[in-house]
């Protein structure tokens, strides 16, 4: 409950639209390989913030192939494509050792941010990364 009093306050401090997800947490290992396949394109961002925005603002199903299919076209992107690259082995094994190196870390949320060996976690916590990552440059 807490949580998405949190989300909500949040939300309304950075004036983003919000709408409690009908399922959550859902499953994201679609859109989680579909945005490392895309992780050196330009449009990266406005994927994952689309992404974001058809979870928790649309509450979209973002576990479908075809929510997906809407937001890259609406990116202007080869949807076919994109998510044929993200179905790929290469890309299943780059996130599965991707997620194996943050349990590693000891990361057990989203947001957390890795800086110099020390670990941050919260949104609140990222002034305290960079200042931390600058102070150890």
């Amino acid at each position: 409950r807490y949580m998405w009093r949190d989300v909500e306050r949040l939300c309304e401090k950075y004036r983003i639209p919000f709408r409690r997800p009908d399922i959550f947490p859902q499953r994201s290992i679609l859109a989680a390989r579909l945005a490392l396949a895309a992780a050196n394109e330009p449009w990266l961002p406005n994927l994952v913030q689309s992404i974001f925005r058809a979870n928790f603002a649309e509450a979209a199903d973002i576990s479908d192939a075809a929510t997906l299919e809407r937001i890259l076209a609406g990116l202007g992107q080869d949807a076919s494509r994109w998510l044929g690259l993200a179905a790929a082995q290469e890309v299943k094994d780059a996130l599965r050792r991707q997620t194996d190196e943050a349990a590693k870390m000891g990361i057990f949320g989203a947001p957390a941010f890795a800086s110099r060996g020390e670990l941050f976690w919260g949104n609140d916590r990222l002034e305290d990364a960079i200042a931390w990552h600058k102070l150890h440059a």
